[in-house]
């Protein structure tokens, strides 16, 4: 039991993220970025009633935080750790 138990451990400590995941990812997250960023501009631009314009340009904000938050993690598994 005890060497089972070692062997399934080193294995998940040893697990690789399939490179198709992380491009998809990847391609993902530029896109989450990129329409994340034009909605910040078309609010900034926008700018007529800040009381709420500026709750949602930080809803807005949180999308791209937590896409690379996701890729990073996805990429790397350790990185959960200090994020």
């Amino acid at each position: 039991m005890r060497i089972t138990t070692y062997h399934y451990l080193v294995s998940l400590l040893a697990y690789t993220t399939p490179l198709w995941a992380s491009l998809i990812a990847g391609v993902l997250v530029v896109v989450t970025l990129s329409l994340s960023m034009y909605l910040v501009f078309e609010h900034l631009s926008a700018y007529k009633n800040p009381e709420e314009q500026k709750f949602l340009i930080g809803v807005i904000l949180m999308v791209p935080c937590y896409a690379v938050e996701s890729v990073s993690c996805l990429i790397e598994n350790n990185a959960a750790l200090f994020i």
